[in-house]
């Protein structure tokens, strides 16, 4: 685990919402490809939190629809789980859930969000929060500037990490 410093962590995390303008997604195929990468790195790492996820958020299920393709075109070994899901899947026993009206481009926003702490926790070892009177160094302190600097919500750590525990819930 490498260790980041708080100002990295920030700019990290800035890197990873570049395809907002205004809350709304520019352009579709950085979706697909932002995508395609954390769903393969969820695979690997952590797939009962992405197959939790993909039942209920539907850019959870695209995460996960397009890493299992990633892995497969790359001759990479599926988990036994992301593989009787995606049997499942192509039965159509498992479907997309369905998004709320005018929410797809805010669950992607949340699931961006939730995977960015999640990726500052497990792969640069931050703490994903702190106590309310500690200093902002958390993993949701660096979403949160980052998101602030970029005009993108939620701008506090008290809004990132009510997303942060939301997804932990699932």
């Amino acid at each position: 685990m490498m260790a980041i410093e708080y100002s990295e962590a920030v700019q990290f995390v800035k890197g990873k919402f570049q395809c907002y303008r205004n809350d709304e997604l520019v352009f579709e195929s950085f979706y697909v490809s932002q995508n395609t990468t954390r769903g393969a790195a969820m695979l690997r790492n952590n797939t009962a939190r992405l197959l939790a996820l993909a039942e209920v958020h539907e850019g959870s299920f695209d995460v996960l629809r397009l890493g299992i393709a990633h892995s497969l075109e790359q001759g990479e070994e599926l988990p036994p789980e992301a593989l009787t899901w995606l049997v499942r899947h192509l039965r159509g026993e498992v479907t997309r859930p369905n998004a709320r009206s005018g929410a797809k481009t805010q669950v992607f926003l949340h699931t961006q969000i939730y995977v960015a702490v999640l990726t500052l926790v497990k792969e640069y070892g931050m703490k994903a929060t702190r106590n309310d009177a500690s200093e902002a160094t958390s993993a949701c302190d660096a979403v949160a500037d980052a998101l602030a600097e970029l005009g993108l919500k939620p701008t506090t750590f008290h809004g990132v990490k009510r997303i942060w525990l939301h997804f932990q819930r699932i």
